[in-house]
């Protein structure tokens, strides 16, 4: 997620893998898979190319002990990679480890409830259901404290102060007649409770049959 030329950036690429090194048979995720991994070894590159003198020696010891947890140490198995002089290999590719952004569902529909987070009782029952979560009970993300609500735009021609905004909606009466007041506590949201996050994203990736049950659930 970002600005579209930054995403733009990371699809020419990918197209490029696909049309020139043949590698779409193998699938699309292999293909993004191997466009962060060159990133990250040429950030490793990089690093270890800056190190000091007492960097070096640090990771001399660490992989002399087995300890070195560097991608590019004796004691990992790394495809060689020969960079292209010009080529880039640096888009700002992260991982998102804690689903803060998005939850891939394979294995994890019992990770996730859908509640509202306005009625402590509610949130009571729902942390009975899981009782091995241990720790202080789900706060709401500050991030979506925040943020509008979520019925905030429901129609644009009501907050554009431009008159030539070009995404301006005709009146609706379903859409300019929500209740605006409505802020994230009063709606249920897909809560993870074990990461203790809520994801913008539910990407499906595992039992199909959740699109149809949890859709009136979103």
């Amino acid at each position: 997620m970002g600005p579209a030329k930054d995403l733009r950036a990371i699809y020419e690429v990918a197209v490029r893998k696909v049309e020139e090194e043949n590698l779409g048979k193998i699938g699309d995720q292999f293909v993004f898979a191997e466009i962060l991994g060159e990133q990250e070894y040429q950030r490793e590159m990089q690093r270890q190319s800056s190190r000091g003198t007492g960097g070096r020696w640090y990771e001399w010891i660490s992989n002399a002990l087995g300890g070195d947890d560097s991608p590019l140490s004796a004691n990992q198995t790394v495809k060689n990679m020969t960079a292209v002089p010009g080529r880039r290999y640096e888009f700002g590719i992260g991982l998102d480890y804690e689903s803060k952004m998005f939850q891939t569902m394979t294995h994890s529909e019992n990770d996730l409830e859908f509640f509202a987070h306005n009625d402590s009782s509610i949130v009571s029952k729902v942390l009975e259901k899981h009782p091995n979560i241990k720790g202080n009970p789900f706060a709401m993300p500050f991030d979506i404290q925040m943020a509008h609500g979520p019925l905030w735009f429901s129609s644009p021609g009501n907050h554009s102060l431009d008159q030539k905004d070009g995404i301006l909606l005709p009146h609706s009466d379903k859409l300019d007649n929500l209740p605006e007041h409505l802020d994230w506590y009063d709606v249920p949201l897909a809560t993870n409770l074990y990461a203790a996050t809520i994801p913008s994203l539910l990407h499906v990736n595992g039992d199909k049959s959740l699109l149809d049950t949890w859709w009136p659930s979103l």
